[in-house]
């Protein structure tokens, strides 16, 4: 679909992002203009954008003008200190302005123009800061004490930042301080403990521990901890590399928890007993939805038994995947036992081949991002539409 056709569906129009656009600056300054004058349009993005230090302050000043909330995606975009600055008098004035985008985007010098104006900023409710790999441990600490007292405040991500113990320890301090944090990410980090801490003191509804470093007695503790938890509703903590040592498993967990909703233990080193504990506890869980364990280790005929048993007696669970079976037969009597449950609708990518689900979820995607545009077109494509599209009178004029 073309900008010219988008433009012409202004009311549905919600969301642009410039990707390594050629445009020049007044071309894109115009594009900002338009798309803002739209009813429903929100989220703006630039995604290694070379003119948008240049760019800034016109985007600012329209962004100002805007009553309704909106976001800002700055992703792989080179900000000189000017383009910082006039960042930060964004974050300092604008009162709707809700998630702020900056996907590797700030390093340890730059962070100072980001983490001040936050500290009297009362509008952002969610942070992206993906793959920033220069930020510091100083740098994490002046982040969270600048949003420890930042009521309105409710995401955060910081995956891919190569934080270590002690960062972690500053999210750690936000969150048992400030409970109107909610979701966590710190997938793709280098610490190997504390992950059970944030279970406990905090009002969290959403961790994602993704691939780190955490040890099998810390993973033990941050299943342990889910006993005595009552917000998380869900739990990523799958890795990509195998533990050498199993992760010990207590009891009595999951059949104690009444909010989880979603758990991923992908990739966990999980003996038969323990494994078997797991199942059998999600398989009395009220609360638990989607269950989610994969492995290189081979899947027992007694394990796949007692899962048969759990997907035909089960009526909660809406998602489920259990892997690795090598053997076919196996895996085709798991999938009769998921499909005989009216309650799953998903059965995750192990069995994509069995998966009758497997198309409809992907014709759900694909509608879903029909309102986001990805900008890859020609200047000439872009001046023609915007002509086209202005109204006869002022043309004639």
């Amino acid at each position: 679909m073309t900008f010219g056709l988008m433009l012409g569906k202004g009311h549905e129009f919600r969301d642009l992002t410039l990707v390594n656009s050629k445009l020049t600056t007044k071309e894109a300054m115009l594009i900002i203009s338009k798309v803002f004058e739209m009813p429903l349009f929100q989220t703006l993005g630039f995604t290694g954008y070379p003119h948008t230090t240049e760019i800034l302050p016109h985007l600012v000043k329209t962004i100002l003008r805007t009553k309704r909330p909106c976001k800002l995606v700055l992703n792989g975009v080179k900000l000189d200190t000017r383009g910082f600055f006039v960042l930060a008098q964004l974050l300092y004035t604008h009162t709707t302005l809700c998630l702020l985008d900056l996907t590797n985007t700030i390093n340890a010098d730059t962070a100072y123009f980001i983490t001040e104006p936050l500290r009297h900023n009362r509008s952002i409710t969610h942070l992206e800061l993906k793959n920033n790999l220069a930020l510091t441990a100083t740098n994490v600490r002046n982040l969270c004490d600048a949003l420890m007292h930042h009521r309105t405040f409710k995401s955060l991500n910081l995956s891919g930042c190569l934080l270590f113990n002690e960062s972690v320890l500053h999210v750690l301090k936000l969150a048992r301080t400030n409970h109107s944090f909610t979701e966590l990410n710190l997938s793709k980090n280098e610490f190997s403990a504390h992950a059970a801490d944030f279970l406990t003191g905090t009002a969290l509804t959403m961790l994602y521990l993704t691939d780190n470093k955490l040890t099998n007695r810390a993973l033990g503790n941050l299943y342990e901890a889910l006993a005595i938890n009552t917000t998380l509703t869900i739990l990523e903590a799958p890795r990509h590399n195998k533990l050498t040592e199993p992760v010990p498993i207590r009891p009595n967990v999951l059949s104690a928890n009444t909010t989880l909703v979603q758990l991923n233990l992908t990739c966990w080193n999980l003996t038969v007993d323990s494994l078997s504990t797991i199942l059998m506890e999600v398989a009395t869980s009220r609360a638990l939805r989607v269950f989610r364990h994969k492995t290189s280790n081979a899947i027992c005929l007694a394990v796949v038994s007692q899962t048969v048993n759990l997907l035909r007696q089960n009526r909660t669970l809406v998602g489920f995947e259990l892997g690795n079976m090598p053997v076919e037969s196996h895996k085709q009597v798991l999938v009769d036992a998921m499909r005989s449950n009216p309650s799953i609708r998903h059965l995750g990518k192990s069995y994509p081949d069995l998966d009758p689900f497997t198309a409809r979820n992907k014709h759900n995607r694909i509608m879903k991002t029909r309102t986001l545009l990805t900008m890859m077109i020609a200047r000439p494509v872009i001046k023609n539409t915007l002509n086209n599209h202005t109204p006869k009178r002022q043309r004639t004029q």
